[in-house]
């Protein structure tokens, strides 16, 4: 019997890559894309229509919100209650908003109901008309997050650092205040919703399809005829990167940090490269920056790094929360981690770990149908497909400890990352 050494680990095949779904492309007869997977295994339906129509493509912050949310609030035939009860009746799930760049229209519903519920969806996108009385309970609803946020130290710290980053003016770093709430009118709603409801819109429909349902989306497209803007807007250029700013905390044991930095979109070759460095450097439980501060040092529960895609390249943020009187310690060993992914080549055996992370976590994420509508979401509106995930399992597979160095060289740069602290100071800037 041949007798195991349990000094060296088992050796390993080639982690397995994802199976990818049957992506079936076709276009409307009026020529709007309209991607569909089939999966009998669940009778349900998920529908979601994408459109260009999100803060970007308002000149007021609380525009895009405010009419995505207004869509289901009444139509010439079925007032809100009529449509929430039709909705609830037939078991489904209707929801709107919207990004940054996008109105999202998501439904998921029972398969056998979809019939009776494709041309209700239909007609709010076609001719909602946006009643005064709900928008008067829509914009309290608004301004009531609004000041929740304000009380937030998570959200106020991350929304005065897209202002830092993008600036107040740009749609990438405008934020919706109080005051502009108020003077909002449905008829700016109504002119949005009708210029913008057709800027390159995106039909995605998975589950238990049917021909009958096919039709039904058909029809439903007829609503969403593909249009060009008069105009496109042209956002005014971003601060300078790199600055401080010092925010009064409203609270009294917690202090915050937050970093951004905008960076390549998601389909530069650079992107499944750039995801995996940010991966080993804050956005797992077991990353380098969690190691740090909180396992070693105790200055946080938690803090964690986000890539985000947009239209017009990614955003890059870090956020913590942090005990009183350690931000500048917190500071320090932040940018120490940053400085060792420069100038150490990670470990085989870290090196190892995340990528078994990693790829299994990747693995997981298309075990069902709503993580694959997810993966939809995540690429296609960005002009990718699917593959996209194929690169991305090459890509930690075939990434070197000179690779992560390199990507975090050229795209993790301290003397570029905006901050803004949160502290138990007057507010300054510098």
């Amino acid at each position: 019997m041949q007798k195991l050494n349990r000094s060296q680990p088992p050796q390993t095949s080639e982690p397995p890559r994802p199976a990818l779904p049957n992506v079936e492309l076709t276009t409307t007869t009026n020529h709007i894309p309209l991607l569909t997977i089939h999966n009998q295994k669940d009778p349900i339906l998920i529908l979601t229509i994408i459109t260009r129509a999100g803060t970007w493509f308002s000149d007021k912050a609380p525009i895009a919100p405010l009419a995505a949310a207004m869509i289901t609030k009444g139509t010439a035939n079925h007032d809100a209650d009529a449509i929430a009860d039709t909705i609830a009746r037939h078991g489904a799930r209707l929801s709107t908003s919207t990004t940054r760049d996008h109105l999202i229209i998501h439904c998921e519903l029972p398969a056998t109901h979809a019939n009776n519920l494709l041309p209700l969806i239909g007609e709010m996108i076609a001719a909602p008309t946006f009643p005064s009385e709900r928008l008067v309970q829509i914009k309290k609803i608004m301004a009531q997050r609004v000041r929740q946020q304000e009380a937030d130290t998570r959200k106020k710290t991350l929304k005065r650092l897209r202002k830092e980053v993008f600036g107040s003016n740009h749609p990438y770093g405008c934020a919706i205040e109080e005051k502009d709430i108020t003077a909002i009118e449905a008829e700016e709603l109504a002119t949005h919703h009708h210029n913008y409801k057709g800027n390159k819109p995106q039909l995605f429909l998975l589950g238990a399809i049917t021909d009958n349902h096919l039709a039904a989306v058909e029809k439903l497209s007829q609503t969403l005829t593909p249009n060009t803007p008069k105009t496109t807007p042209s956002p005014p250029p971003q601060p300078p990167p790199g600055t401080t700013t010092h925010v009064k905390s409203p609270h009294t044991a917690q202090e915050a940090i937050a970093m951004g930095i905008s960076t390549i979109p998601i389909t530069h070759p650079d992107f499944p490269d750039l995801y995996i460095v940010n991966k080993l450097l804050g956005d797992s439980f077991g990353s380098r920056l969690t190691k740090n501060l909180r396992e070693k040092h105790s200055y946080t529960y938690g803090i964690r790094t986000s890539l985000y895609a947009q239209q017009q390249g990614s955003y890059w943020q870090l956020f913590t929360t942090i005990k009183k009187g350690t931000i500048n310690l917190a500071i320090d060993q932040i940018a120490h981690e940053i400085e060792r992914l420069h100038r150490e080549p990670v470990g085989k055996r870290e090196l190892e770990d995340l990528k078994s992370y990693l790829h299994g976590e990747l693995l997981c994420s298309f075990d069902d149908i709503f993580g694959i509508h997810d993966h939809l979401l995540a690429t296609y509106p960005y002009g990718l497909t699917l593959h996209y995930y194929s690169l991305l399992h090459k890509a930690i597979t075939a990434i070197t400890p000179q690779r992560i160095q390199e990507i975090a060289l050229r795209y993790i740069n301290p003397t570029a990352i905006t901050k803004v602290l949160m502290q138990q100071e007057h507010p300054q800037k510098g």
